[in-house]
């Protein structure tokens, strides 16, 4: 995860999602398409994203904050596999 710094080894796909979003910049509309993965944190580089913040937060709580609606839609219908020690289910979120 290049914009969050992460190096991760998958575990398993556990959904896709197509967004389309507009560029400002661009004035234009893209279709984002975005793959989401379970996946182990097993070490960290320094981010490229300058304008990104990787914060930890529980899943519940990213599918109220994450601004893509695929993303949300995604994070609903996911559930851990259980993998995870201590069971405390978190999820990276980036504010920009």
């Amino acid at each position: 995860m290049e914009e969050a710094g992460l190096i991760l080894e998958s575990q398993a796909r556990v959904g896709k999602a197509v967004d389309i979003v507009y560029s400002v910049e661009e004035n234009a509309c893209f279709e984002k398409r975005s793959v989401f993965i379970e996946a182990d944190v097993v070490g960290q580089i320094p981010s490229r994203e300058t304008d990104h913040e990787l914060i930890w937060v529980e899943l519940d709580d990213a599918v109220c904050i994450l601004s893509q609606e695929g993303h949300r839609w995604v994070l609903q219908g996911y559930r851990p596999s259980g993998r995870s020690q201590g069971g405390n289910e978190t999820t990276p979120s980036h504010s920009s």
